[in-house]
């Protein structure tokens, strides 16, 4: 247990778990984008457009940019693999966007493609 709540960051609460289900039915494509975001808008009570909701979920993050070089020496020594919890829109933005750090993987599985997520063991069995 003791694990388990050391993975929570400070000023990051957990989102109501209405809002989890949401999120993790988006991620696994049980629903799309739109009803997604008209949940969001619904339980935090804003009155953002679909387009705004994309921007802010698919804004650049340093770190990513940062793992390139790593990625690009690991990949001439063994075969990568990601595992991205993620959405559609979310996808379409970060193939474009990272297509170089992505290259470097053999294959990328994505939740929404594969109906489960991490850390789903059907996620972990089903390759």
């Amino acid at each position: 247990m003791l694990g388990r709540s050391c993975r929570l960051r400070a000023g990051r609460p957990r989102p109501p778990f209405r809002r989890r289900r949401q999120l993790q039915a988006s991620r696994i494509g049980r629903i799309n984008d739109a009803a997604f975001f008209a949940n969001l808008r619904k339980s935090l009570g804003v009155d953002l457009t679909d387009g705004q909701f994309l921007e802010a979920g698919t804004r650049s993050s340093p770190a990513r940019c940062r793992i390139a070089p790593t990625a690009a020496a690991a990949a001439k020594r063994m075969p990568l693999y990601a595992f991205s919890n993620t959405n559609p829109a979310h996808v379409a933005h970060f193939s474009v966007a990272y297509a170089g750090l992505l290259s470097h993987f053999r294959t990328v599985f994505l939740s929404s493609s594969i109906g489960f997520r991490k850390p789903d063991a059907e996620a972990m069995i089903m390759w």
